[in-house]
């Protein structure tokens, strides 16, 4: 992946600004302007054990672990901390070195991730308009910072993943060092958490036209590399393995998930307003022409996950529909860019 800061002083700055800056001042106004209680008592060493080492939570140990680093290294280097002073009256045992160590975690996560997404979108922006470019970073930053009303220890960390995946779908395809690369991907995101599946999703969405070709190949044909369809195959056995593995060397009492909460979901209000913006959200990405195909094949794709969701987590929670909105927005940026190409000429 090319340095943006290569290519002149103007993206440089650009980069620094939306890649780093802006997220970083958004992250520092999330976490210390607001007082966060629906993360309940995460934030000291016996609530974070009683939530993380339990249940389906224990599965996700890339993300916790590096908390866990995180912390200590706080304390070792003496680095700043600070607490919404709102926070202890409800939850007097949340000690500040706890509950920065998810802001720097979140932040820095945050920062590596817009940076892959500043890359995606410099490459698809064909126009070389950069306010395009700056406003579809925009969204995307949007979408995860709105999502972090519920402060946990994965979910940048599983969007990094995910942006690095989308990145080697969309301009490294075909190459057997790319699979390599996506194997790693997928199996280091599904050590963080669940929604690595999607992964596999945006890649059947954007490789259907190959993935149905009759008679099926497993090799292009040179007979060198891989089709997508072996590619697809080898990926799902990466994500597949690491989720079984997890499994049986991880005991717990909720190796699935905590229960099945369909009926509430559906009589809470908040619930239902989740899904509400999910919906609204999806729909409005649908509605521009330009990938509606694309993007709903990746819904049809996505869709265990998406009735996952439904069925046993709490639609309420914004972060868990950020990893589907995020690829059908950058779905329908490159469509529209496209078009864009085809209109000027």
């Amino acid at each position: 992946m090319k340095p943006p800061f290569a290519v002149g002083r103007a993206t440089s700055v650009r980069f620094v600004l939306m890649a780093w800056a802006l997220p970083a001042v958004l992250s520092y106004l999330l976490y210390f302007a607001f007082t966060n209680t629906y993360s309940g008592n995460a934030f000291n060493a016996d609530g974070f054990a009683a939530i993380y080492d339990n249940g389906i939570f224990k599965y996700r140990i890339l993300g916790i672990n590096l908390l866990r680093a995180t912390h200590d290294a706080i304390v070792a280097l003496g680095l700043p901390t600070s607490l919404p002073p709102a926070y202890l009256v409800q939850f007097p045992n949340t000690t500040p070195e706890w509950y920065s160590a998810f802001f720097y975690l979140n932040t820095v996560v945050l920062g590596m991730t817009m940076s892959v997404f500043f890359v995606i979108a410099e490459k698809l922006n064909v126009t070389k308009q950069s306010f395009l470019t700056d406003l579809c970073l925009i969204v995307l930053l949007g979408i995860m910072i709105f999502s972090q009303y519920v402060i946990v220890p994965y979910d940048m960390l599983s969007y990094l993943f995910l942006a690095l995946a989308m990145y080697l779908v969309l301009f490294r395809s075909g190459r057997i060092d790319t699979l390599v690369y996506l194997c790693a991907v997928i199996i280091l995101g599904t050590l963080t958490r669940e929604t690595a599946a999607l992964i596999l999703s945006f890649y059947a969405a954007v490789n259907f036209k190959d993935l149905i070709k009759i008679p099926p190949r497993f090799f292009d044909t040179s007979g060198e590399r891989p089709s997508p369809l072996l590619t697809l195959a080898l990926l799902t056995v990466c994500f597949l393995g690491t989720y079984v593995a997890l499994r049986l060397n991880i005991e717990t009492h909720q190796p699935f998930f905590k229960g099945v909460r369909v009926a509430y979901n559906l009589a809470d209000q908040f619930s239902v307003f989740g899904m509400i913006y999910f919906v609204v959200a999806s729909a409005a990405l649908l509605t521009a022409p330009a990938a509606r195909n694309t993007v709903a094949l990746f819904m049809i794709a996505a869709a265990p996950y998406i009735v996952g969701m439904i069925m046993i987590a709490n639609p309420r929670e914004i972060r868990l529909w950020a990893p589907v909105l995020m690829p059908m927005f950058l779905l329908q940026f490159q469509a529209a860019m496209e078009n864009l190409m085809v209109q000027k000429h």
